[in-house]
């Protein structure tokens, strides 16, 4: 009995650490509009890969720079630029 309420409390505390640690939607977008003010200066680039079991893996390439921005995507032998 003397255990059960030890690992209740524990996972109780465990519960409220985690639950006051979380960010509200505001704060999340805040801080996405922070880093994509960047942008402008110094630039961004991101690679996202999907492998899917039937049809393979998609990868895409995506750089921005200010207001011009650059996409490659490539699925099996093909590769597209916008």
């Amino acid at each position: 009995m003397n255990m059960k309420k030890i690992l209740v409390s524990l996972a109780a505390a465990l519960f409220i650490a985690g639950a006051l640690m979380a960010q509200t939607p505001e704060e999340i977008i805040a801080r996405m509009n922070q880093e994509t003010d960047r942008f402008d200066t110094e630039g961004c680039s991101m690679v996202m890969d999907m492998t899917l079991p039937i049809l393979g893996t998609y990868s895409s390439q995506m750089y921005l720079l200010g207001d011009k921005s650059k996409t490659v995507i490539k699925v099996k032998d093909a590769v597209s630029i916008i």
